[in-house]
């Protein structure tokens, strides 16, 4: 069964011209219609993927920060990690986290949790990643980090990827 739908007063649309590109229709109809989300089909061309690397300083400390430029809004699809470990800390289940401060905040929150179990020598190069399905939505100013919560070997190699689509703020 179908439902009215709310009509626009006498006169308005005749008035403001909206019915030059075809009929509005009077009622919802009463079967299901499928609609298709194209948001990121128009995002393509804006589509950015960079990389900051960094080395380990001090657990609990940020590194590897992006920030959004003030004239910018960033739309986050993945935040990744690449992580090259020392021989030293093979045996180490290193643990951490994306962390978002949002520019209008003196403080920070995680947006994604990683570990990385402990490996043979032979592979010391290990990847993270948290993706976001309906995107992370970052205005200007808006910073993403890594926080190792483990104590690792000083020299350790830390990559914060992120893959956005990147949007002018005005």
């Amino acid at each position: 069964m179908s439902s009215p739908l709310q009509k626009a007063p006498d006169g308005l649309l005749g008035a403001l011209d909206l019915k030059t590109l075809g009929r509005s229709p009077s009622v919802f109809p009463a079967e299901l219609q499928p609609t298709l989300e194209t948001l990121q089909f128009y995002l393509l061309r804006n589509r950015l993927m960079n990389s900051v690397g960094a080395t380990f300083a001090t657990v609990n400390s940020n590194i590897c920060a992006h920030t959004v430029p003030q004239d910018e809004v960033w739309r986050v699809k993945f935040c990744a990690l690449a992580f090259s470990r020392n021989v030293a800390d093979i045996a180490l289940t290193i643990e951490g986290q994306f962390v978002l401060r949002r520019a209008t905040s003196a403080s920070s929150g995680s947006i994604g949790h990683w570990t990385l179990p402990a490996v043979a020598a032979t592979d010391l190069l290990n990847g993270r990643a948290n993706y976001y399905e309906n995107g992370l939505w970052l205005g200007p100013g808006d910073r993403v980090t890594i926080v190792v919560n483990t104590t690792i070997t000083v020299g350790t190699a830390i990559n914060l990827i992120l893959d956005y689509d990147r949007m002018p703020s005005g």
